[in-house]
């Protein structure tokens, strides 16, 4: 029965570890991340826009509504009798079943071995007698860690529709801890599942909660803060006695004046400040979805950790050791701006998988003596700007096409030019003082110390740097061992002087002996090797390729007349057609389909019998049915891992198929 069961919740949209979901168990479809409402005896049903679920004890009266959970978050009950628990539970016939835990109390680690193992039978005890009803079962972090990776392990291994984590507010002060329990819980379960935190949790952490992975937040802290009088703000919560203003255009806020609210009675201002914490709650969570859909959730986390210390840190713990994680989630390209604030932009996942790119699978082009180091520019692609064009005037002037150029940017590190219109490398923007700090020298200096340690050692390196690309410059070489010819800037590093000196040191000193003439052909093979892995040009592009550049600037690349690959401006990346994956065979991304011939323009999850655990979200793939034959193309909506562990959802979306 537990096979035929239908997923509770499908992933509709990804930006990194965060996700808009649909969960349909009632007439209307309810999109994540969302609130819970927790319907407490003394407490009104306030907004249509949330689930429902019941607190322990209650009257257990017939109501109007269909409940979802049945749980009490703030002082769970202890069943002797596991069976008078689940006739409780069936009795106010709940969408979703709880396995009931206890009150837990981590006094010391043998107390809370044993509570972790009472939780397991529960468990057990509620998945055999729950046969196609959801299942939600409560997570605990504990400070025994030993302990809380075997409680995740052992109930994950059960397998749950929704993981309640009970104690988040806990250790949300505690960055660490905090991270490394949402990704041990995030990297054992389905991704069908919903991971729900319970409790009084501050808008301000939703953004950084759901980029780490939660779905479900309640409206505990809403009611609480009514309780004391308090309207929510974006960083905190303010007494309404101590107001000026109200804070929003709300309904409240714009219904009623900050007076009226103070002299309303204590029971009626309860319900007008729940309200209004409320619509602020929901309204927050709609931004995040609204970001999730544009691809701009990891740039409303960058500011929202200027509201909370943890929250800051915690985004950078998560950014220094979970790097895979968020990289497995994060597509390889997506419309807009990737706008790198500050520091907290240096190790977003998509500007160090760049970095990791370039290093692994970029290699100079062969036959060329000579790299010109340039800086970056405020204009992408660089070379669409005018400092870029007047440095190239002079470069070609000289070199005639046979000087390799490459442009140092923070916080990129190394852009070589034949990269420069790949995502993000034309994609991102960041503020311009020309002053770098030090992690920004770090990080420029230890890309272009891999770089030139690629090099010949016959290769002349000249740069026309200044400032902190000057410096970065300087500590590269003395990395790498490689001697770096410096021009003489003076003033504008675009400006005639500056161009002048440029002119002189390359006349000097560029060798462009044997050197072959940089062409279309090397672009688009360093492009192949950067997005499939070294060694995909050679099969993907080879000498006798044409080449065919329509009105909007795609470069359609053909073989015998045959279309093999296009070459997309809008992100700079290869969709391969059905013909180049025949190409790419044993080294492009693939996925195994578990039939023989695919039907419709898409590739659901279910369908996946395997897939490269390289793939990531917006990939060109190449399908193969179960007799290992090619049967489509398309653009992956999930990364390889996960499209093999959901039960539901579109895993491709397909742009070729084999004719029958």
């Amino acid at each position: 029965m537990e096979e035929d069961k239908k997923p509770i919740f499908e992933v509709a949209k990804h930006d990194g570890p965060g996700r808009i979901g649909r969960i349909e168990l009632i007439d209307k479809k309810i999109l994540t991340p969302s609130i819970i409402h927790a319907k407490y005896p003394h407490i009104n049903y306030v907004s249509e826009e949330m689930l429902i679920f019941n607190i322990l004890p209650d009257s257990l009266k017939e109501n109007s509504y269909a409940n979802v959970f049945m749980t009490n978050t703030a002082n769970p009950l202890i069943y002797d009798n596991l069976d008078q628990c689940l006739e409780d539970q069936l009795k106010l016939q709940p969408k979703i079943l709880t396995v009931p835990c206890g009150l837990f109390l981590e006094l010391e680690r043998e107390n809370t071995r044993k509570f972790f193992d009472n939780l397991f039978k529960n468990s057990v005890y509620f998945k055999e007698r729950a046969e196609k009803r959801y299942l939600a079962v409560p997570m605990f972090y504990s400070r025994y860690f030993d302990l809380c990776e075997k409680h995740i392990d052992d109930l994950s291994q059960l397998g749950f529709d929704v993981y309640i984590l009970k104690n988040i507010c806990d250790v949300i002060g505690n960055p660490r801890e905090l991270v490394e329990f949402i990704i041990k819980v995030r990297g054992k379960i389905s991704p069908n599942s919903l991971v729900y935190v319970p409790g009084p949790i501050h808008p301000a952490y939703y953004s950084h909660l759901v980029y780490f992975g939660v779905d479900i937040f309640d409206t505990t802290l809403m009611i609480q803060e009514a309780r004391r009088n308090n309207l929510l703000q974006e960083a905190g919560s303010k007494k309404v006695w101590d107001l000026v203003e109200l804070p929003c255009n709300c309904e409240i806020c714009s219904t009623y004046t900050i007076s009226e609210l103070r002299e309303m009675h204590s029971n009626e201002r309860f319900y007008k400040l729940l309200q209004h914490n409320i619509l602020f709650s929901t309204s927050v969570l709609k931004k995040i979805r609204l970001d999730i859909r544009e691809g701009f959730l990891r740039e409303r986390v960058e500011l929202s950790s200027h509201y909370s210390p943890a929250m800051a840190a915690s985004l950078r713990i998560m950014d220094n050791t979970h790097y895979n994680f968020l990289e497995e989630y994060t597509p390889v390209a997506k419309k807009g701006l990737v706008c790198c604030i500050g520091s907290e932009s240096y190790n977003r996942p998509e500007i160090k998988r760049f970095r990791i790119r370039v290093s692994e699978r970029y290699t100079p082009i062969i036959g060329i003596k000579t790299v010109v180091i340039l800086p970056c520019s405020a204009k992408k692609p660089y070379s669409l700007s005018q400092s870029h064009k007047r440095f190239r005037e002079v470069i070609r002037s000289v070199g005639k096409g046979m000087i390799q150029e490459v442009i140092l940017s923070s916080p990129l590190g190394l852009v070589p030019r034949e990269l420069e219109q790949v995502y993000p490398a034309a994609h991102y923007d960041i503020p311009v003082t020309g002053d770098w700090n030090y992690e920004e020298i770090e990080i420029a200096s230890s890309s272009l110390s891999k770089y030139l340690e690629k090099l010949d050692k016959e290769t002349v390196v000249i740069a026309h740097l200044d400032g902190g690309y000057r410096k970065a410059c300087l500590k590269a070489s003395e990395i790498s061992g490689k001697d770096i010819i410096f021009t003489e800037v003076s003033g504008n590093i675009a400006g005639e002087k500056s161009l002048s000196s440029l002119k002189r040191t390359l006349e000097e000193y560029a060798d462009l002996s044997g050197s072959k003439k940089i062409g279309t052909i090397d672009y688009l093979r360093k492009i192949a090797d950067y997005q499939f892995g070294i060694g995909a040009a050679e099969k993907l592009i080879p000498n006798d390729a044409d080449f065919r550049r329509d009105r909007m600037g795609n470069v359609k690349i053909l073989v015998d007349q045959r279309l093999i690959t296009v070459f997309t401006p809008i992100f700079g990346l290869l969709r391969m057609t059905l013909k180049g994956a025949e190409r790419l065979v044993g080294h492009g991304y693939w996925i195994e389909f578990d039939g023989y011939i695919l039907e419709g323009k898409h590739l659901f999850a279910p369908g996946v019998k395997d897939a490269d655990p390289q793939i990531r979200p917006g990939d060109s793939v190449m399908i193969y049915n179960v007799e290992k034959e090619l049967i489509a193309v398309g653009i992956s909506n999930m990364s390889g891992l996960e499209m093999k562990q959901c039960k539901k959802g579109v895993a491709v979306e397909l742009t070729e198929k084999k004719k029958d």
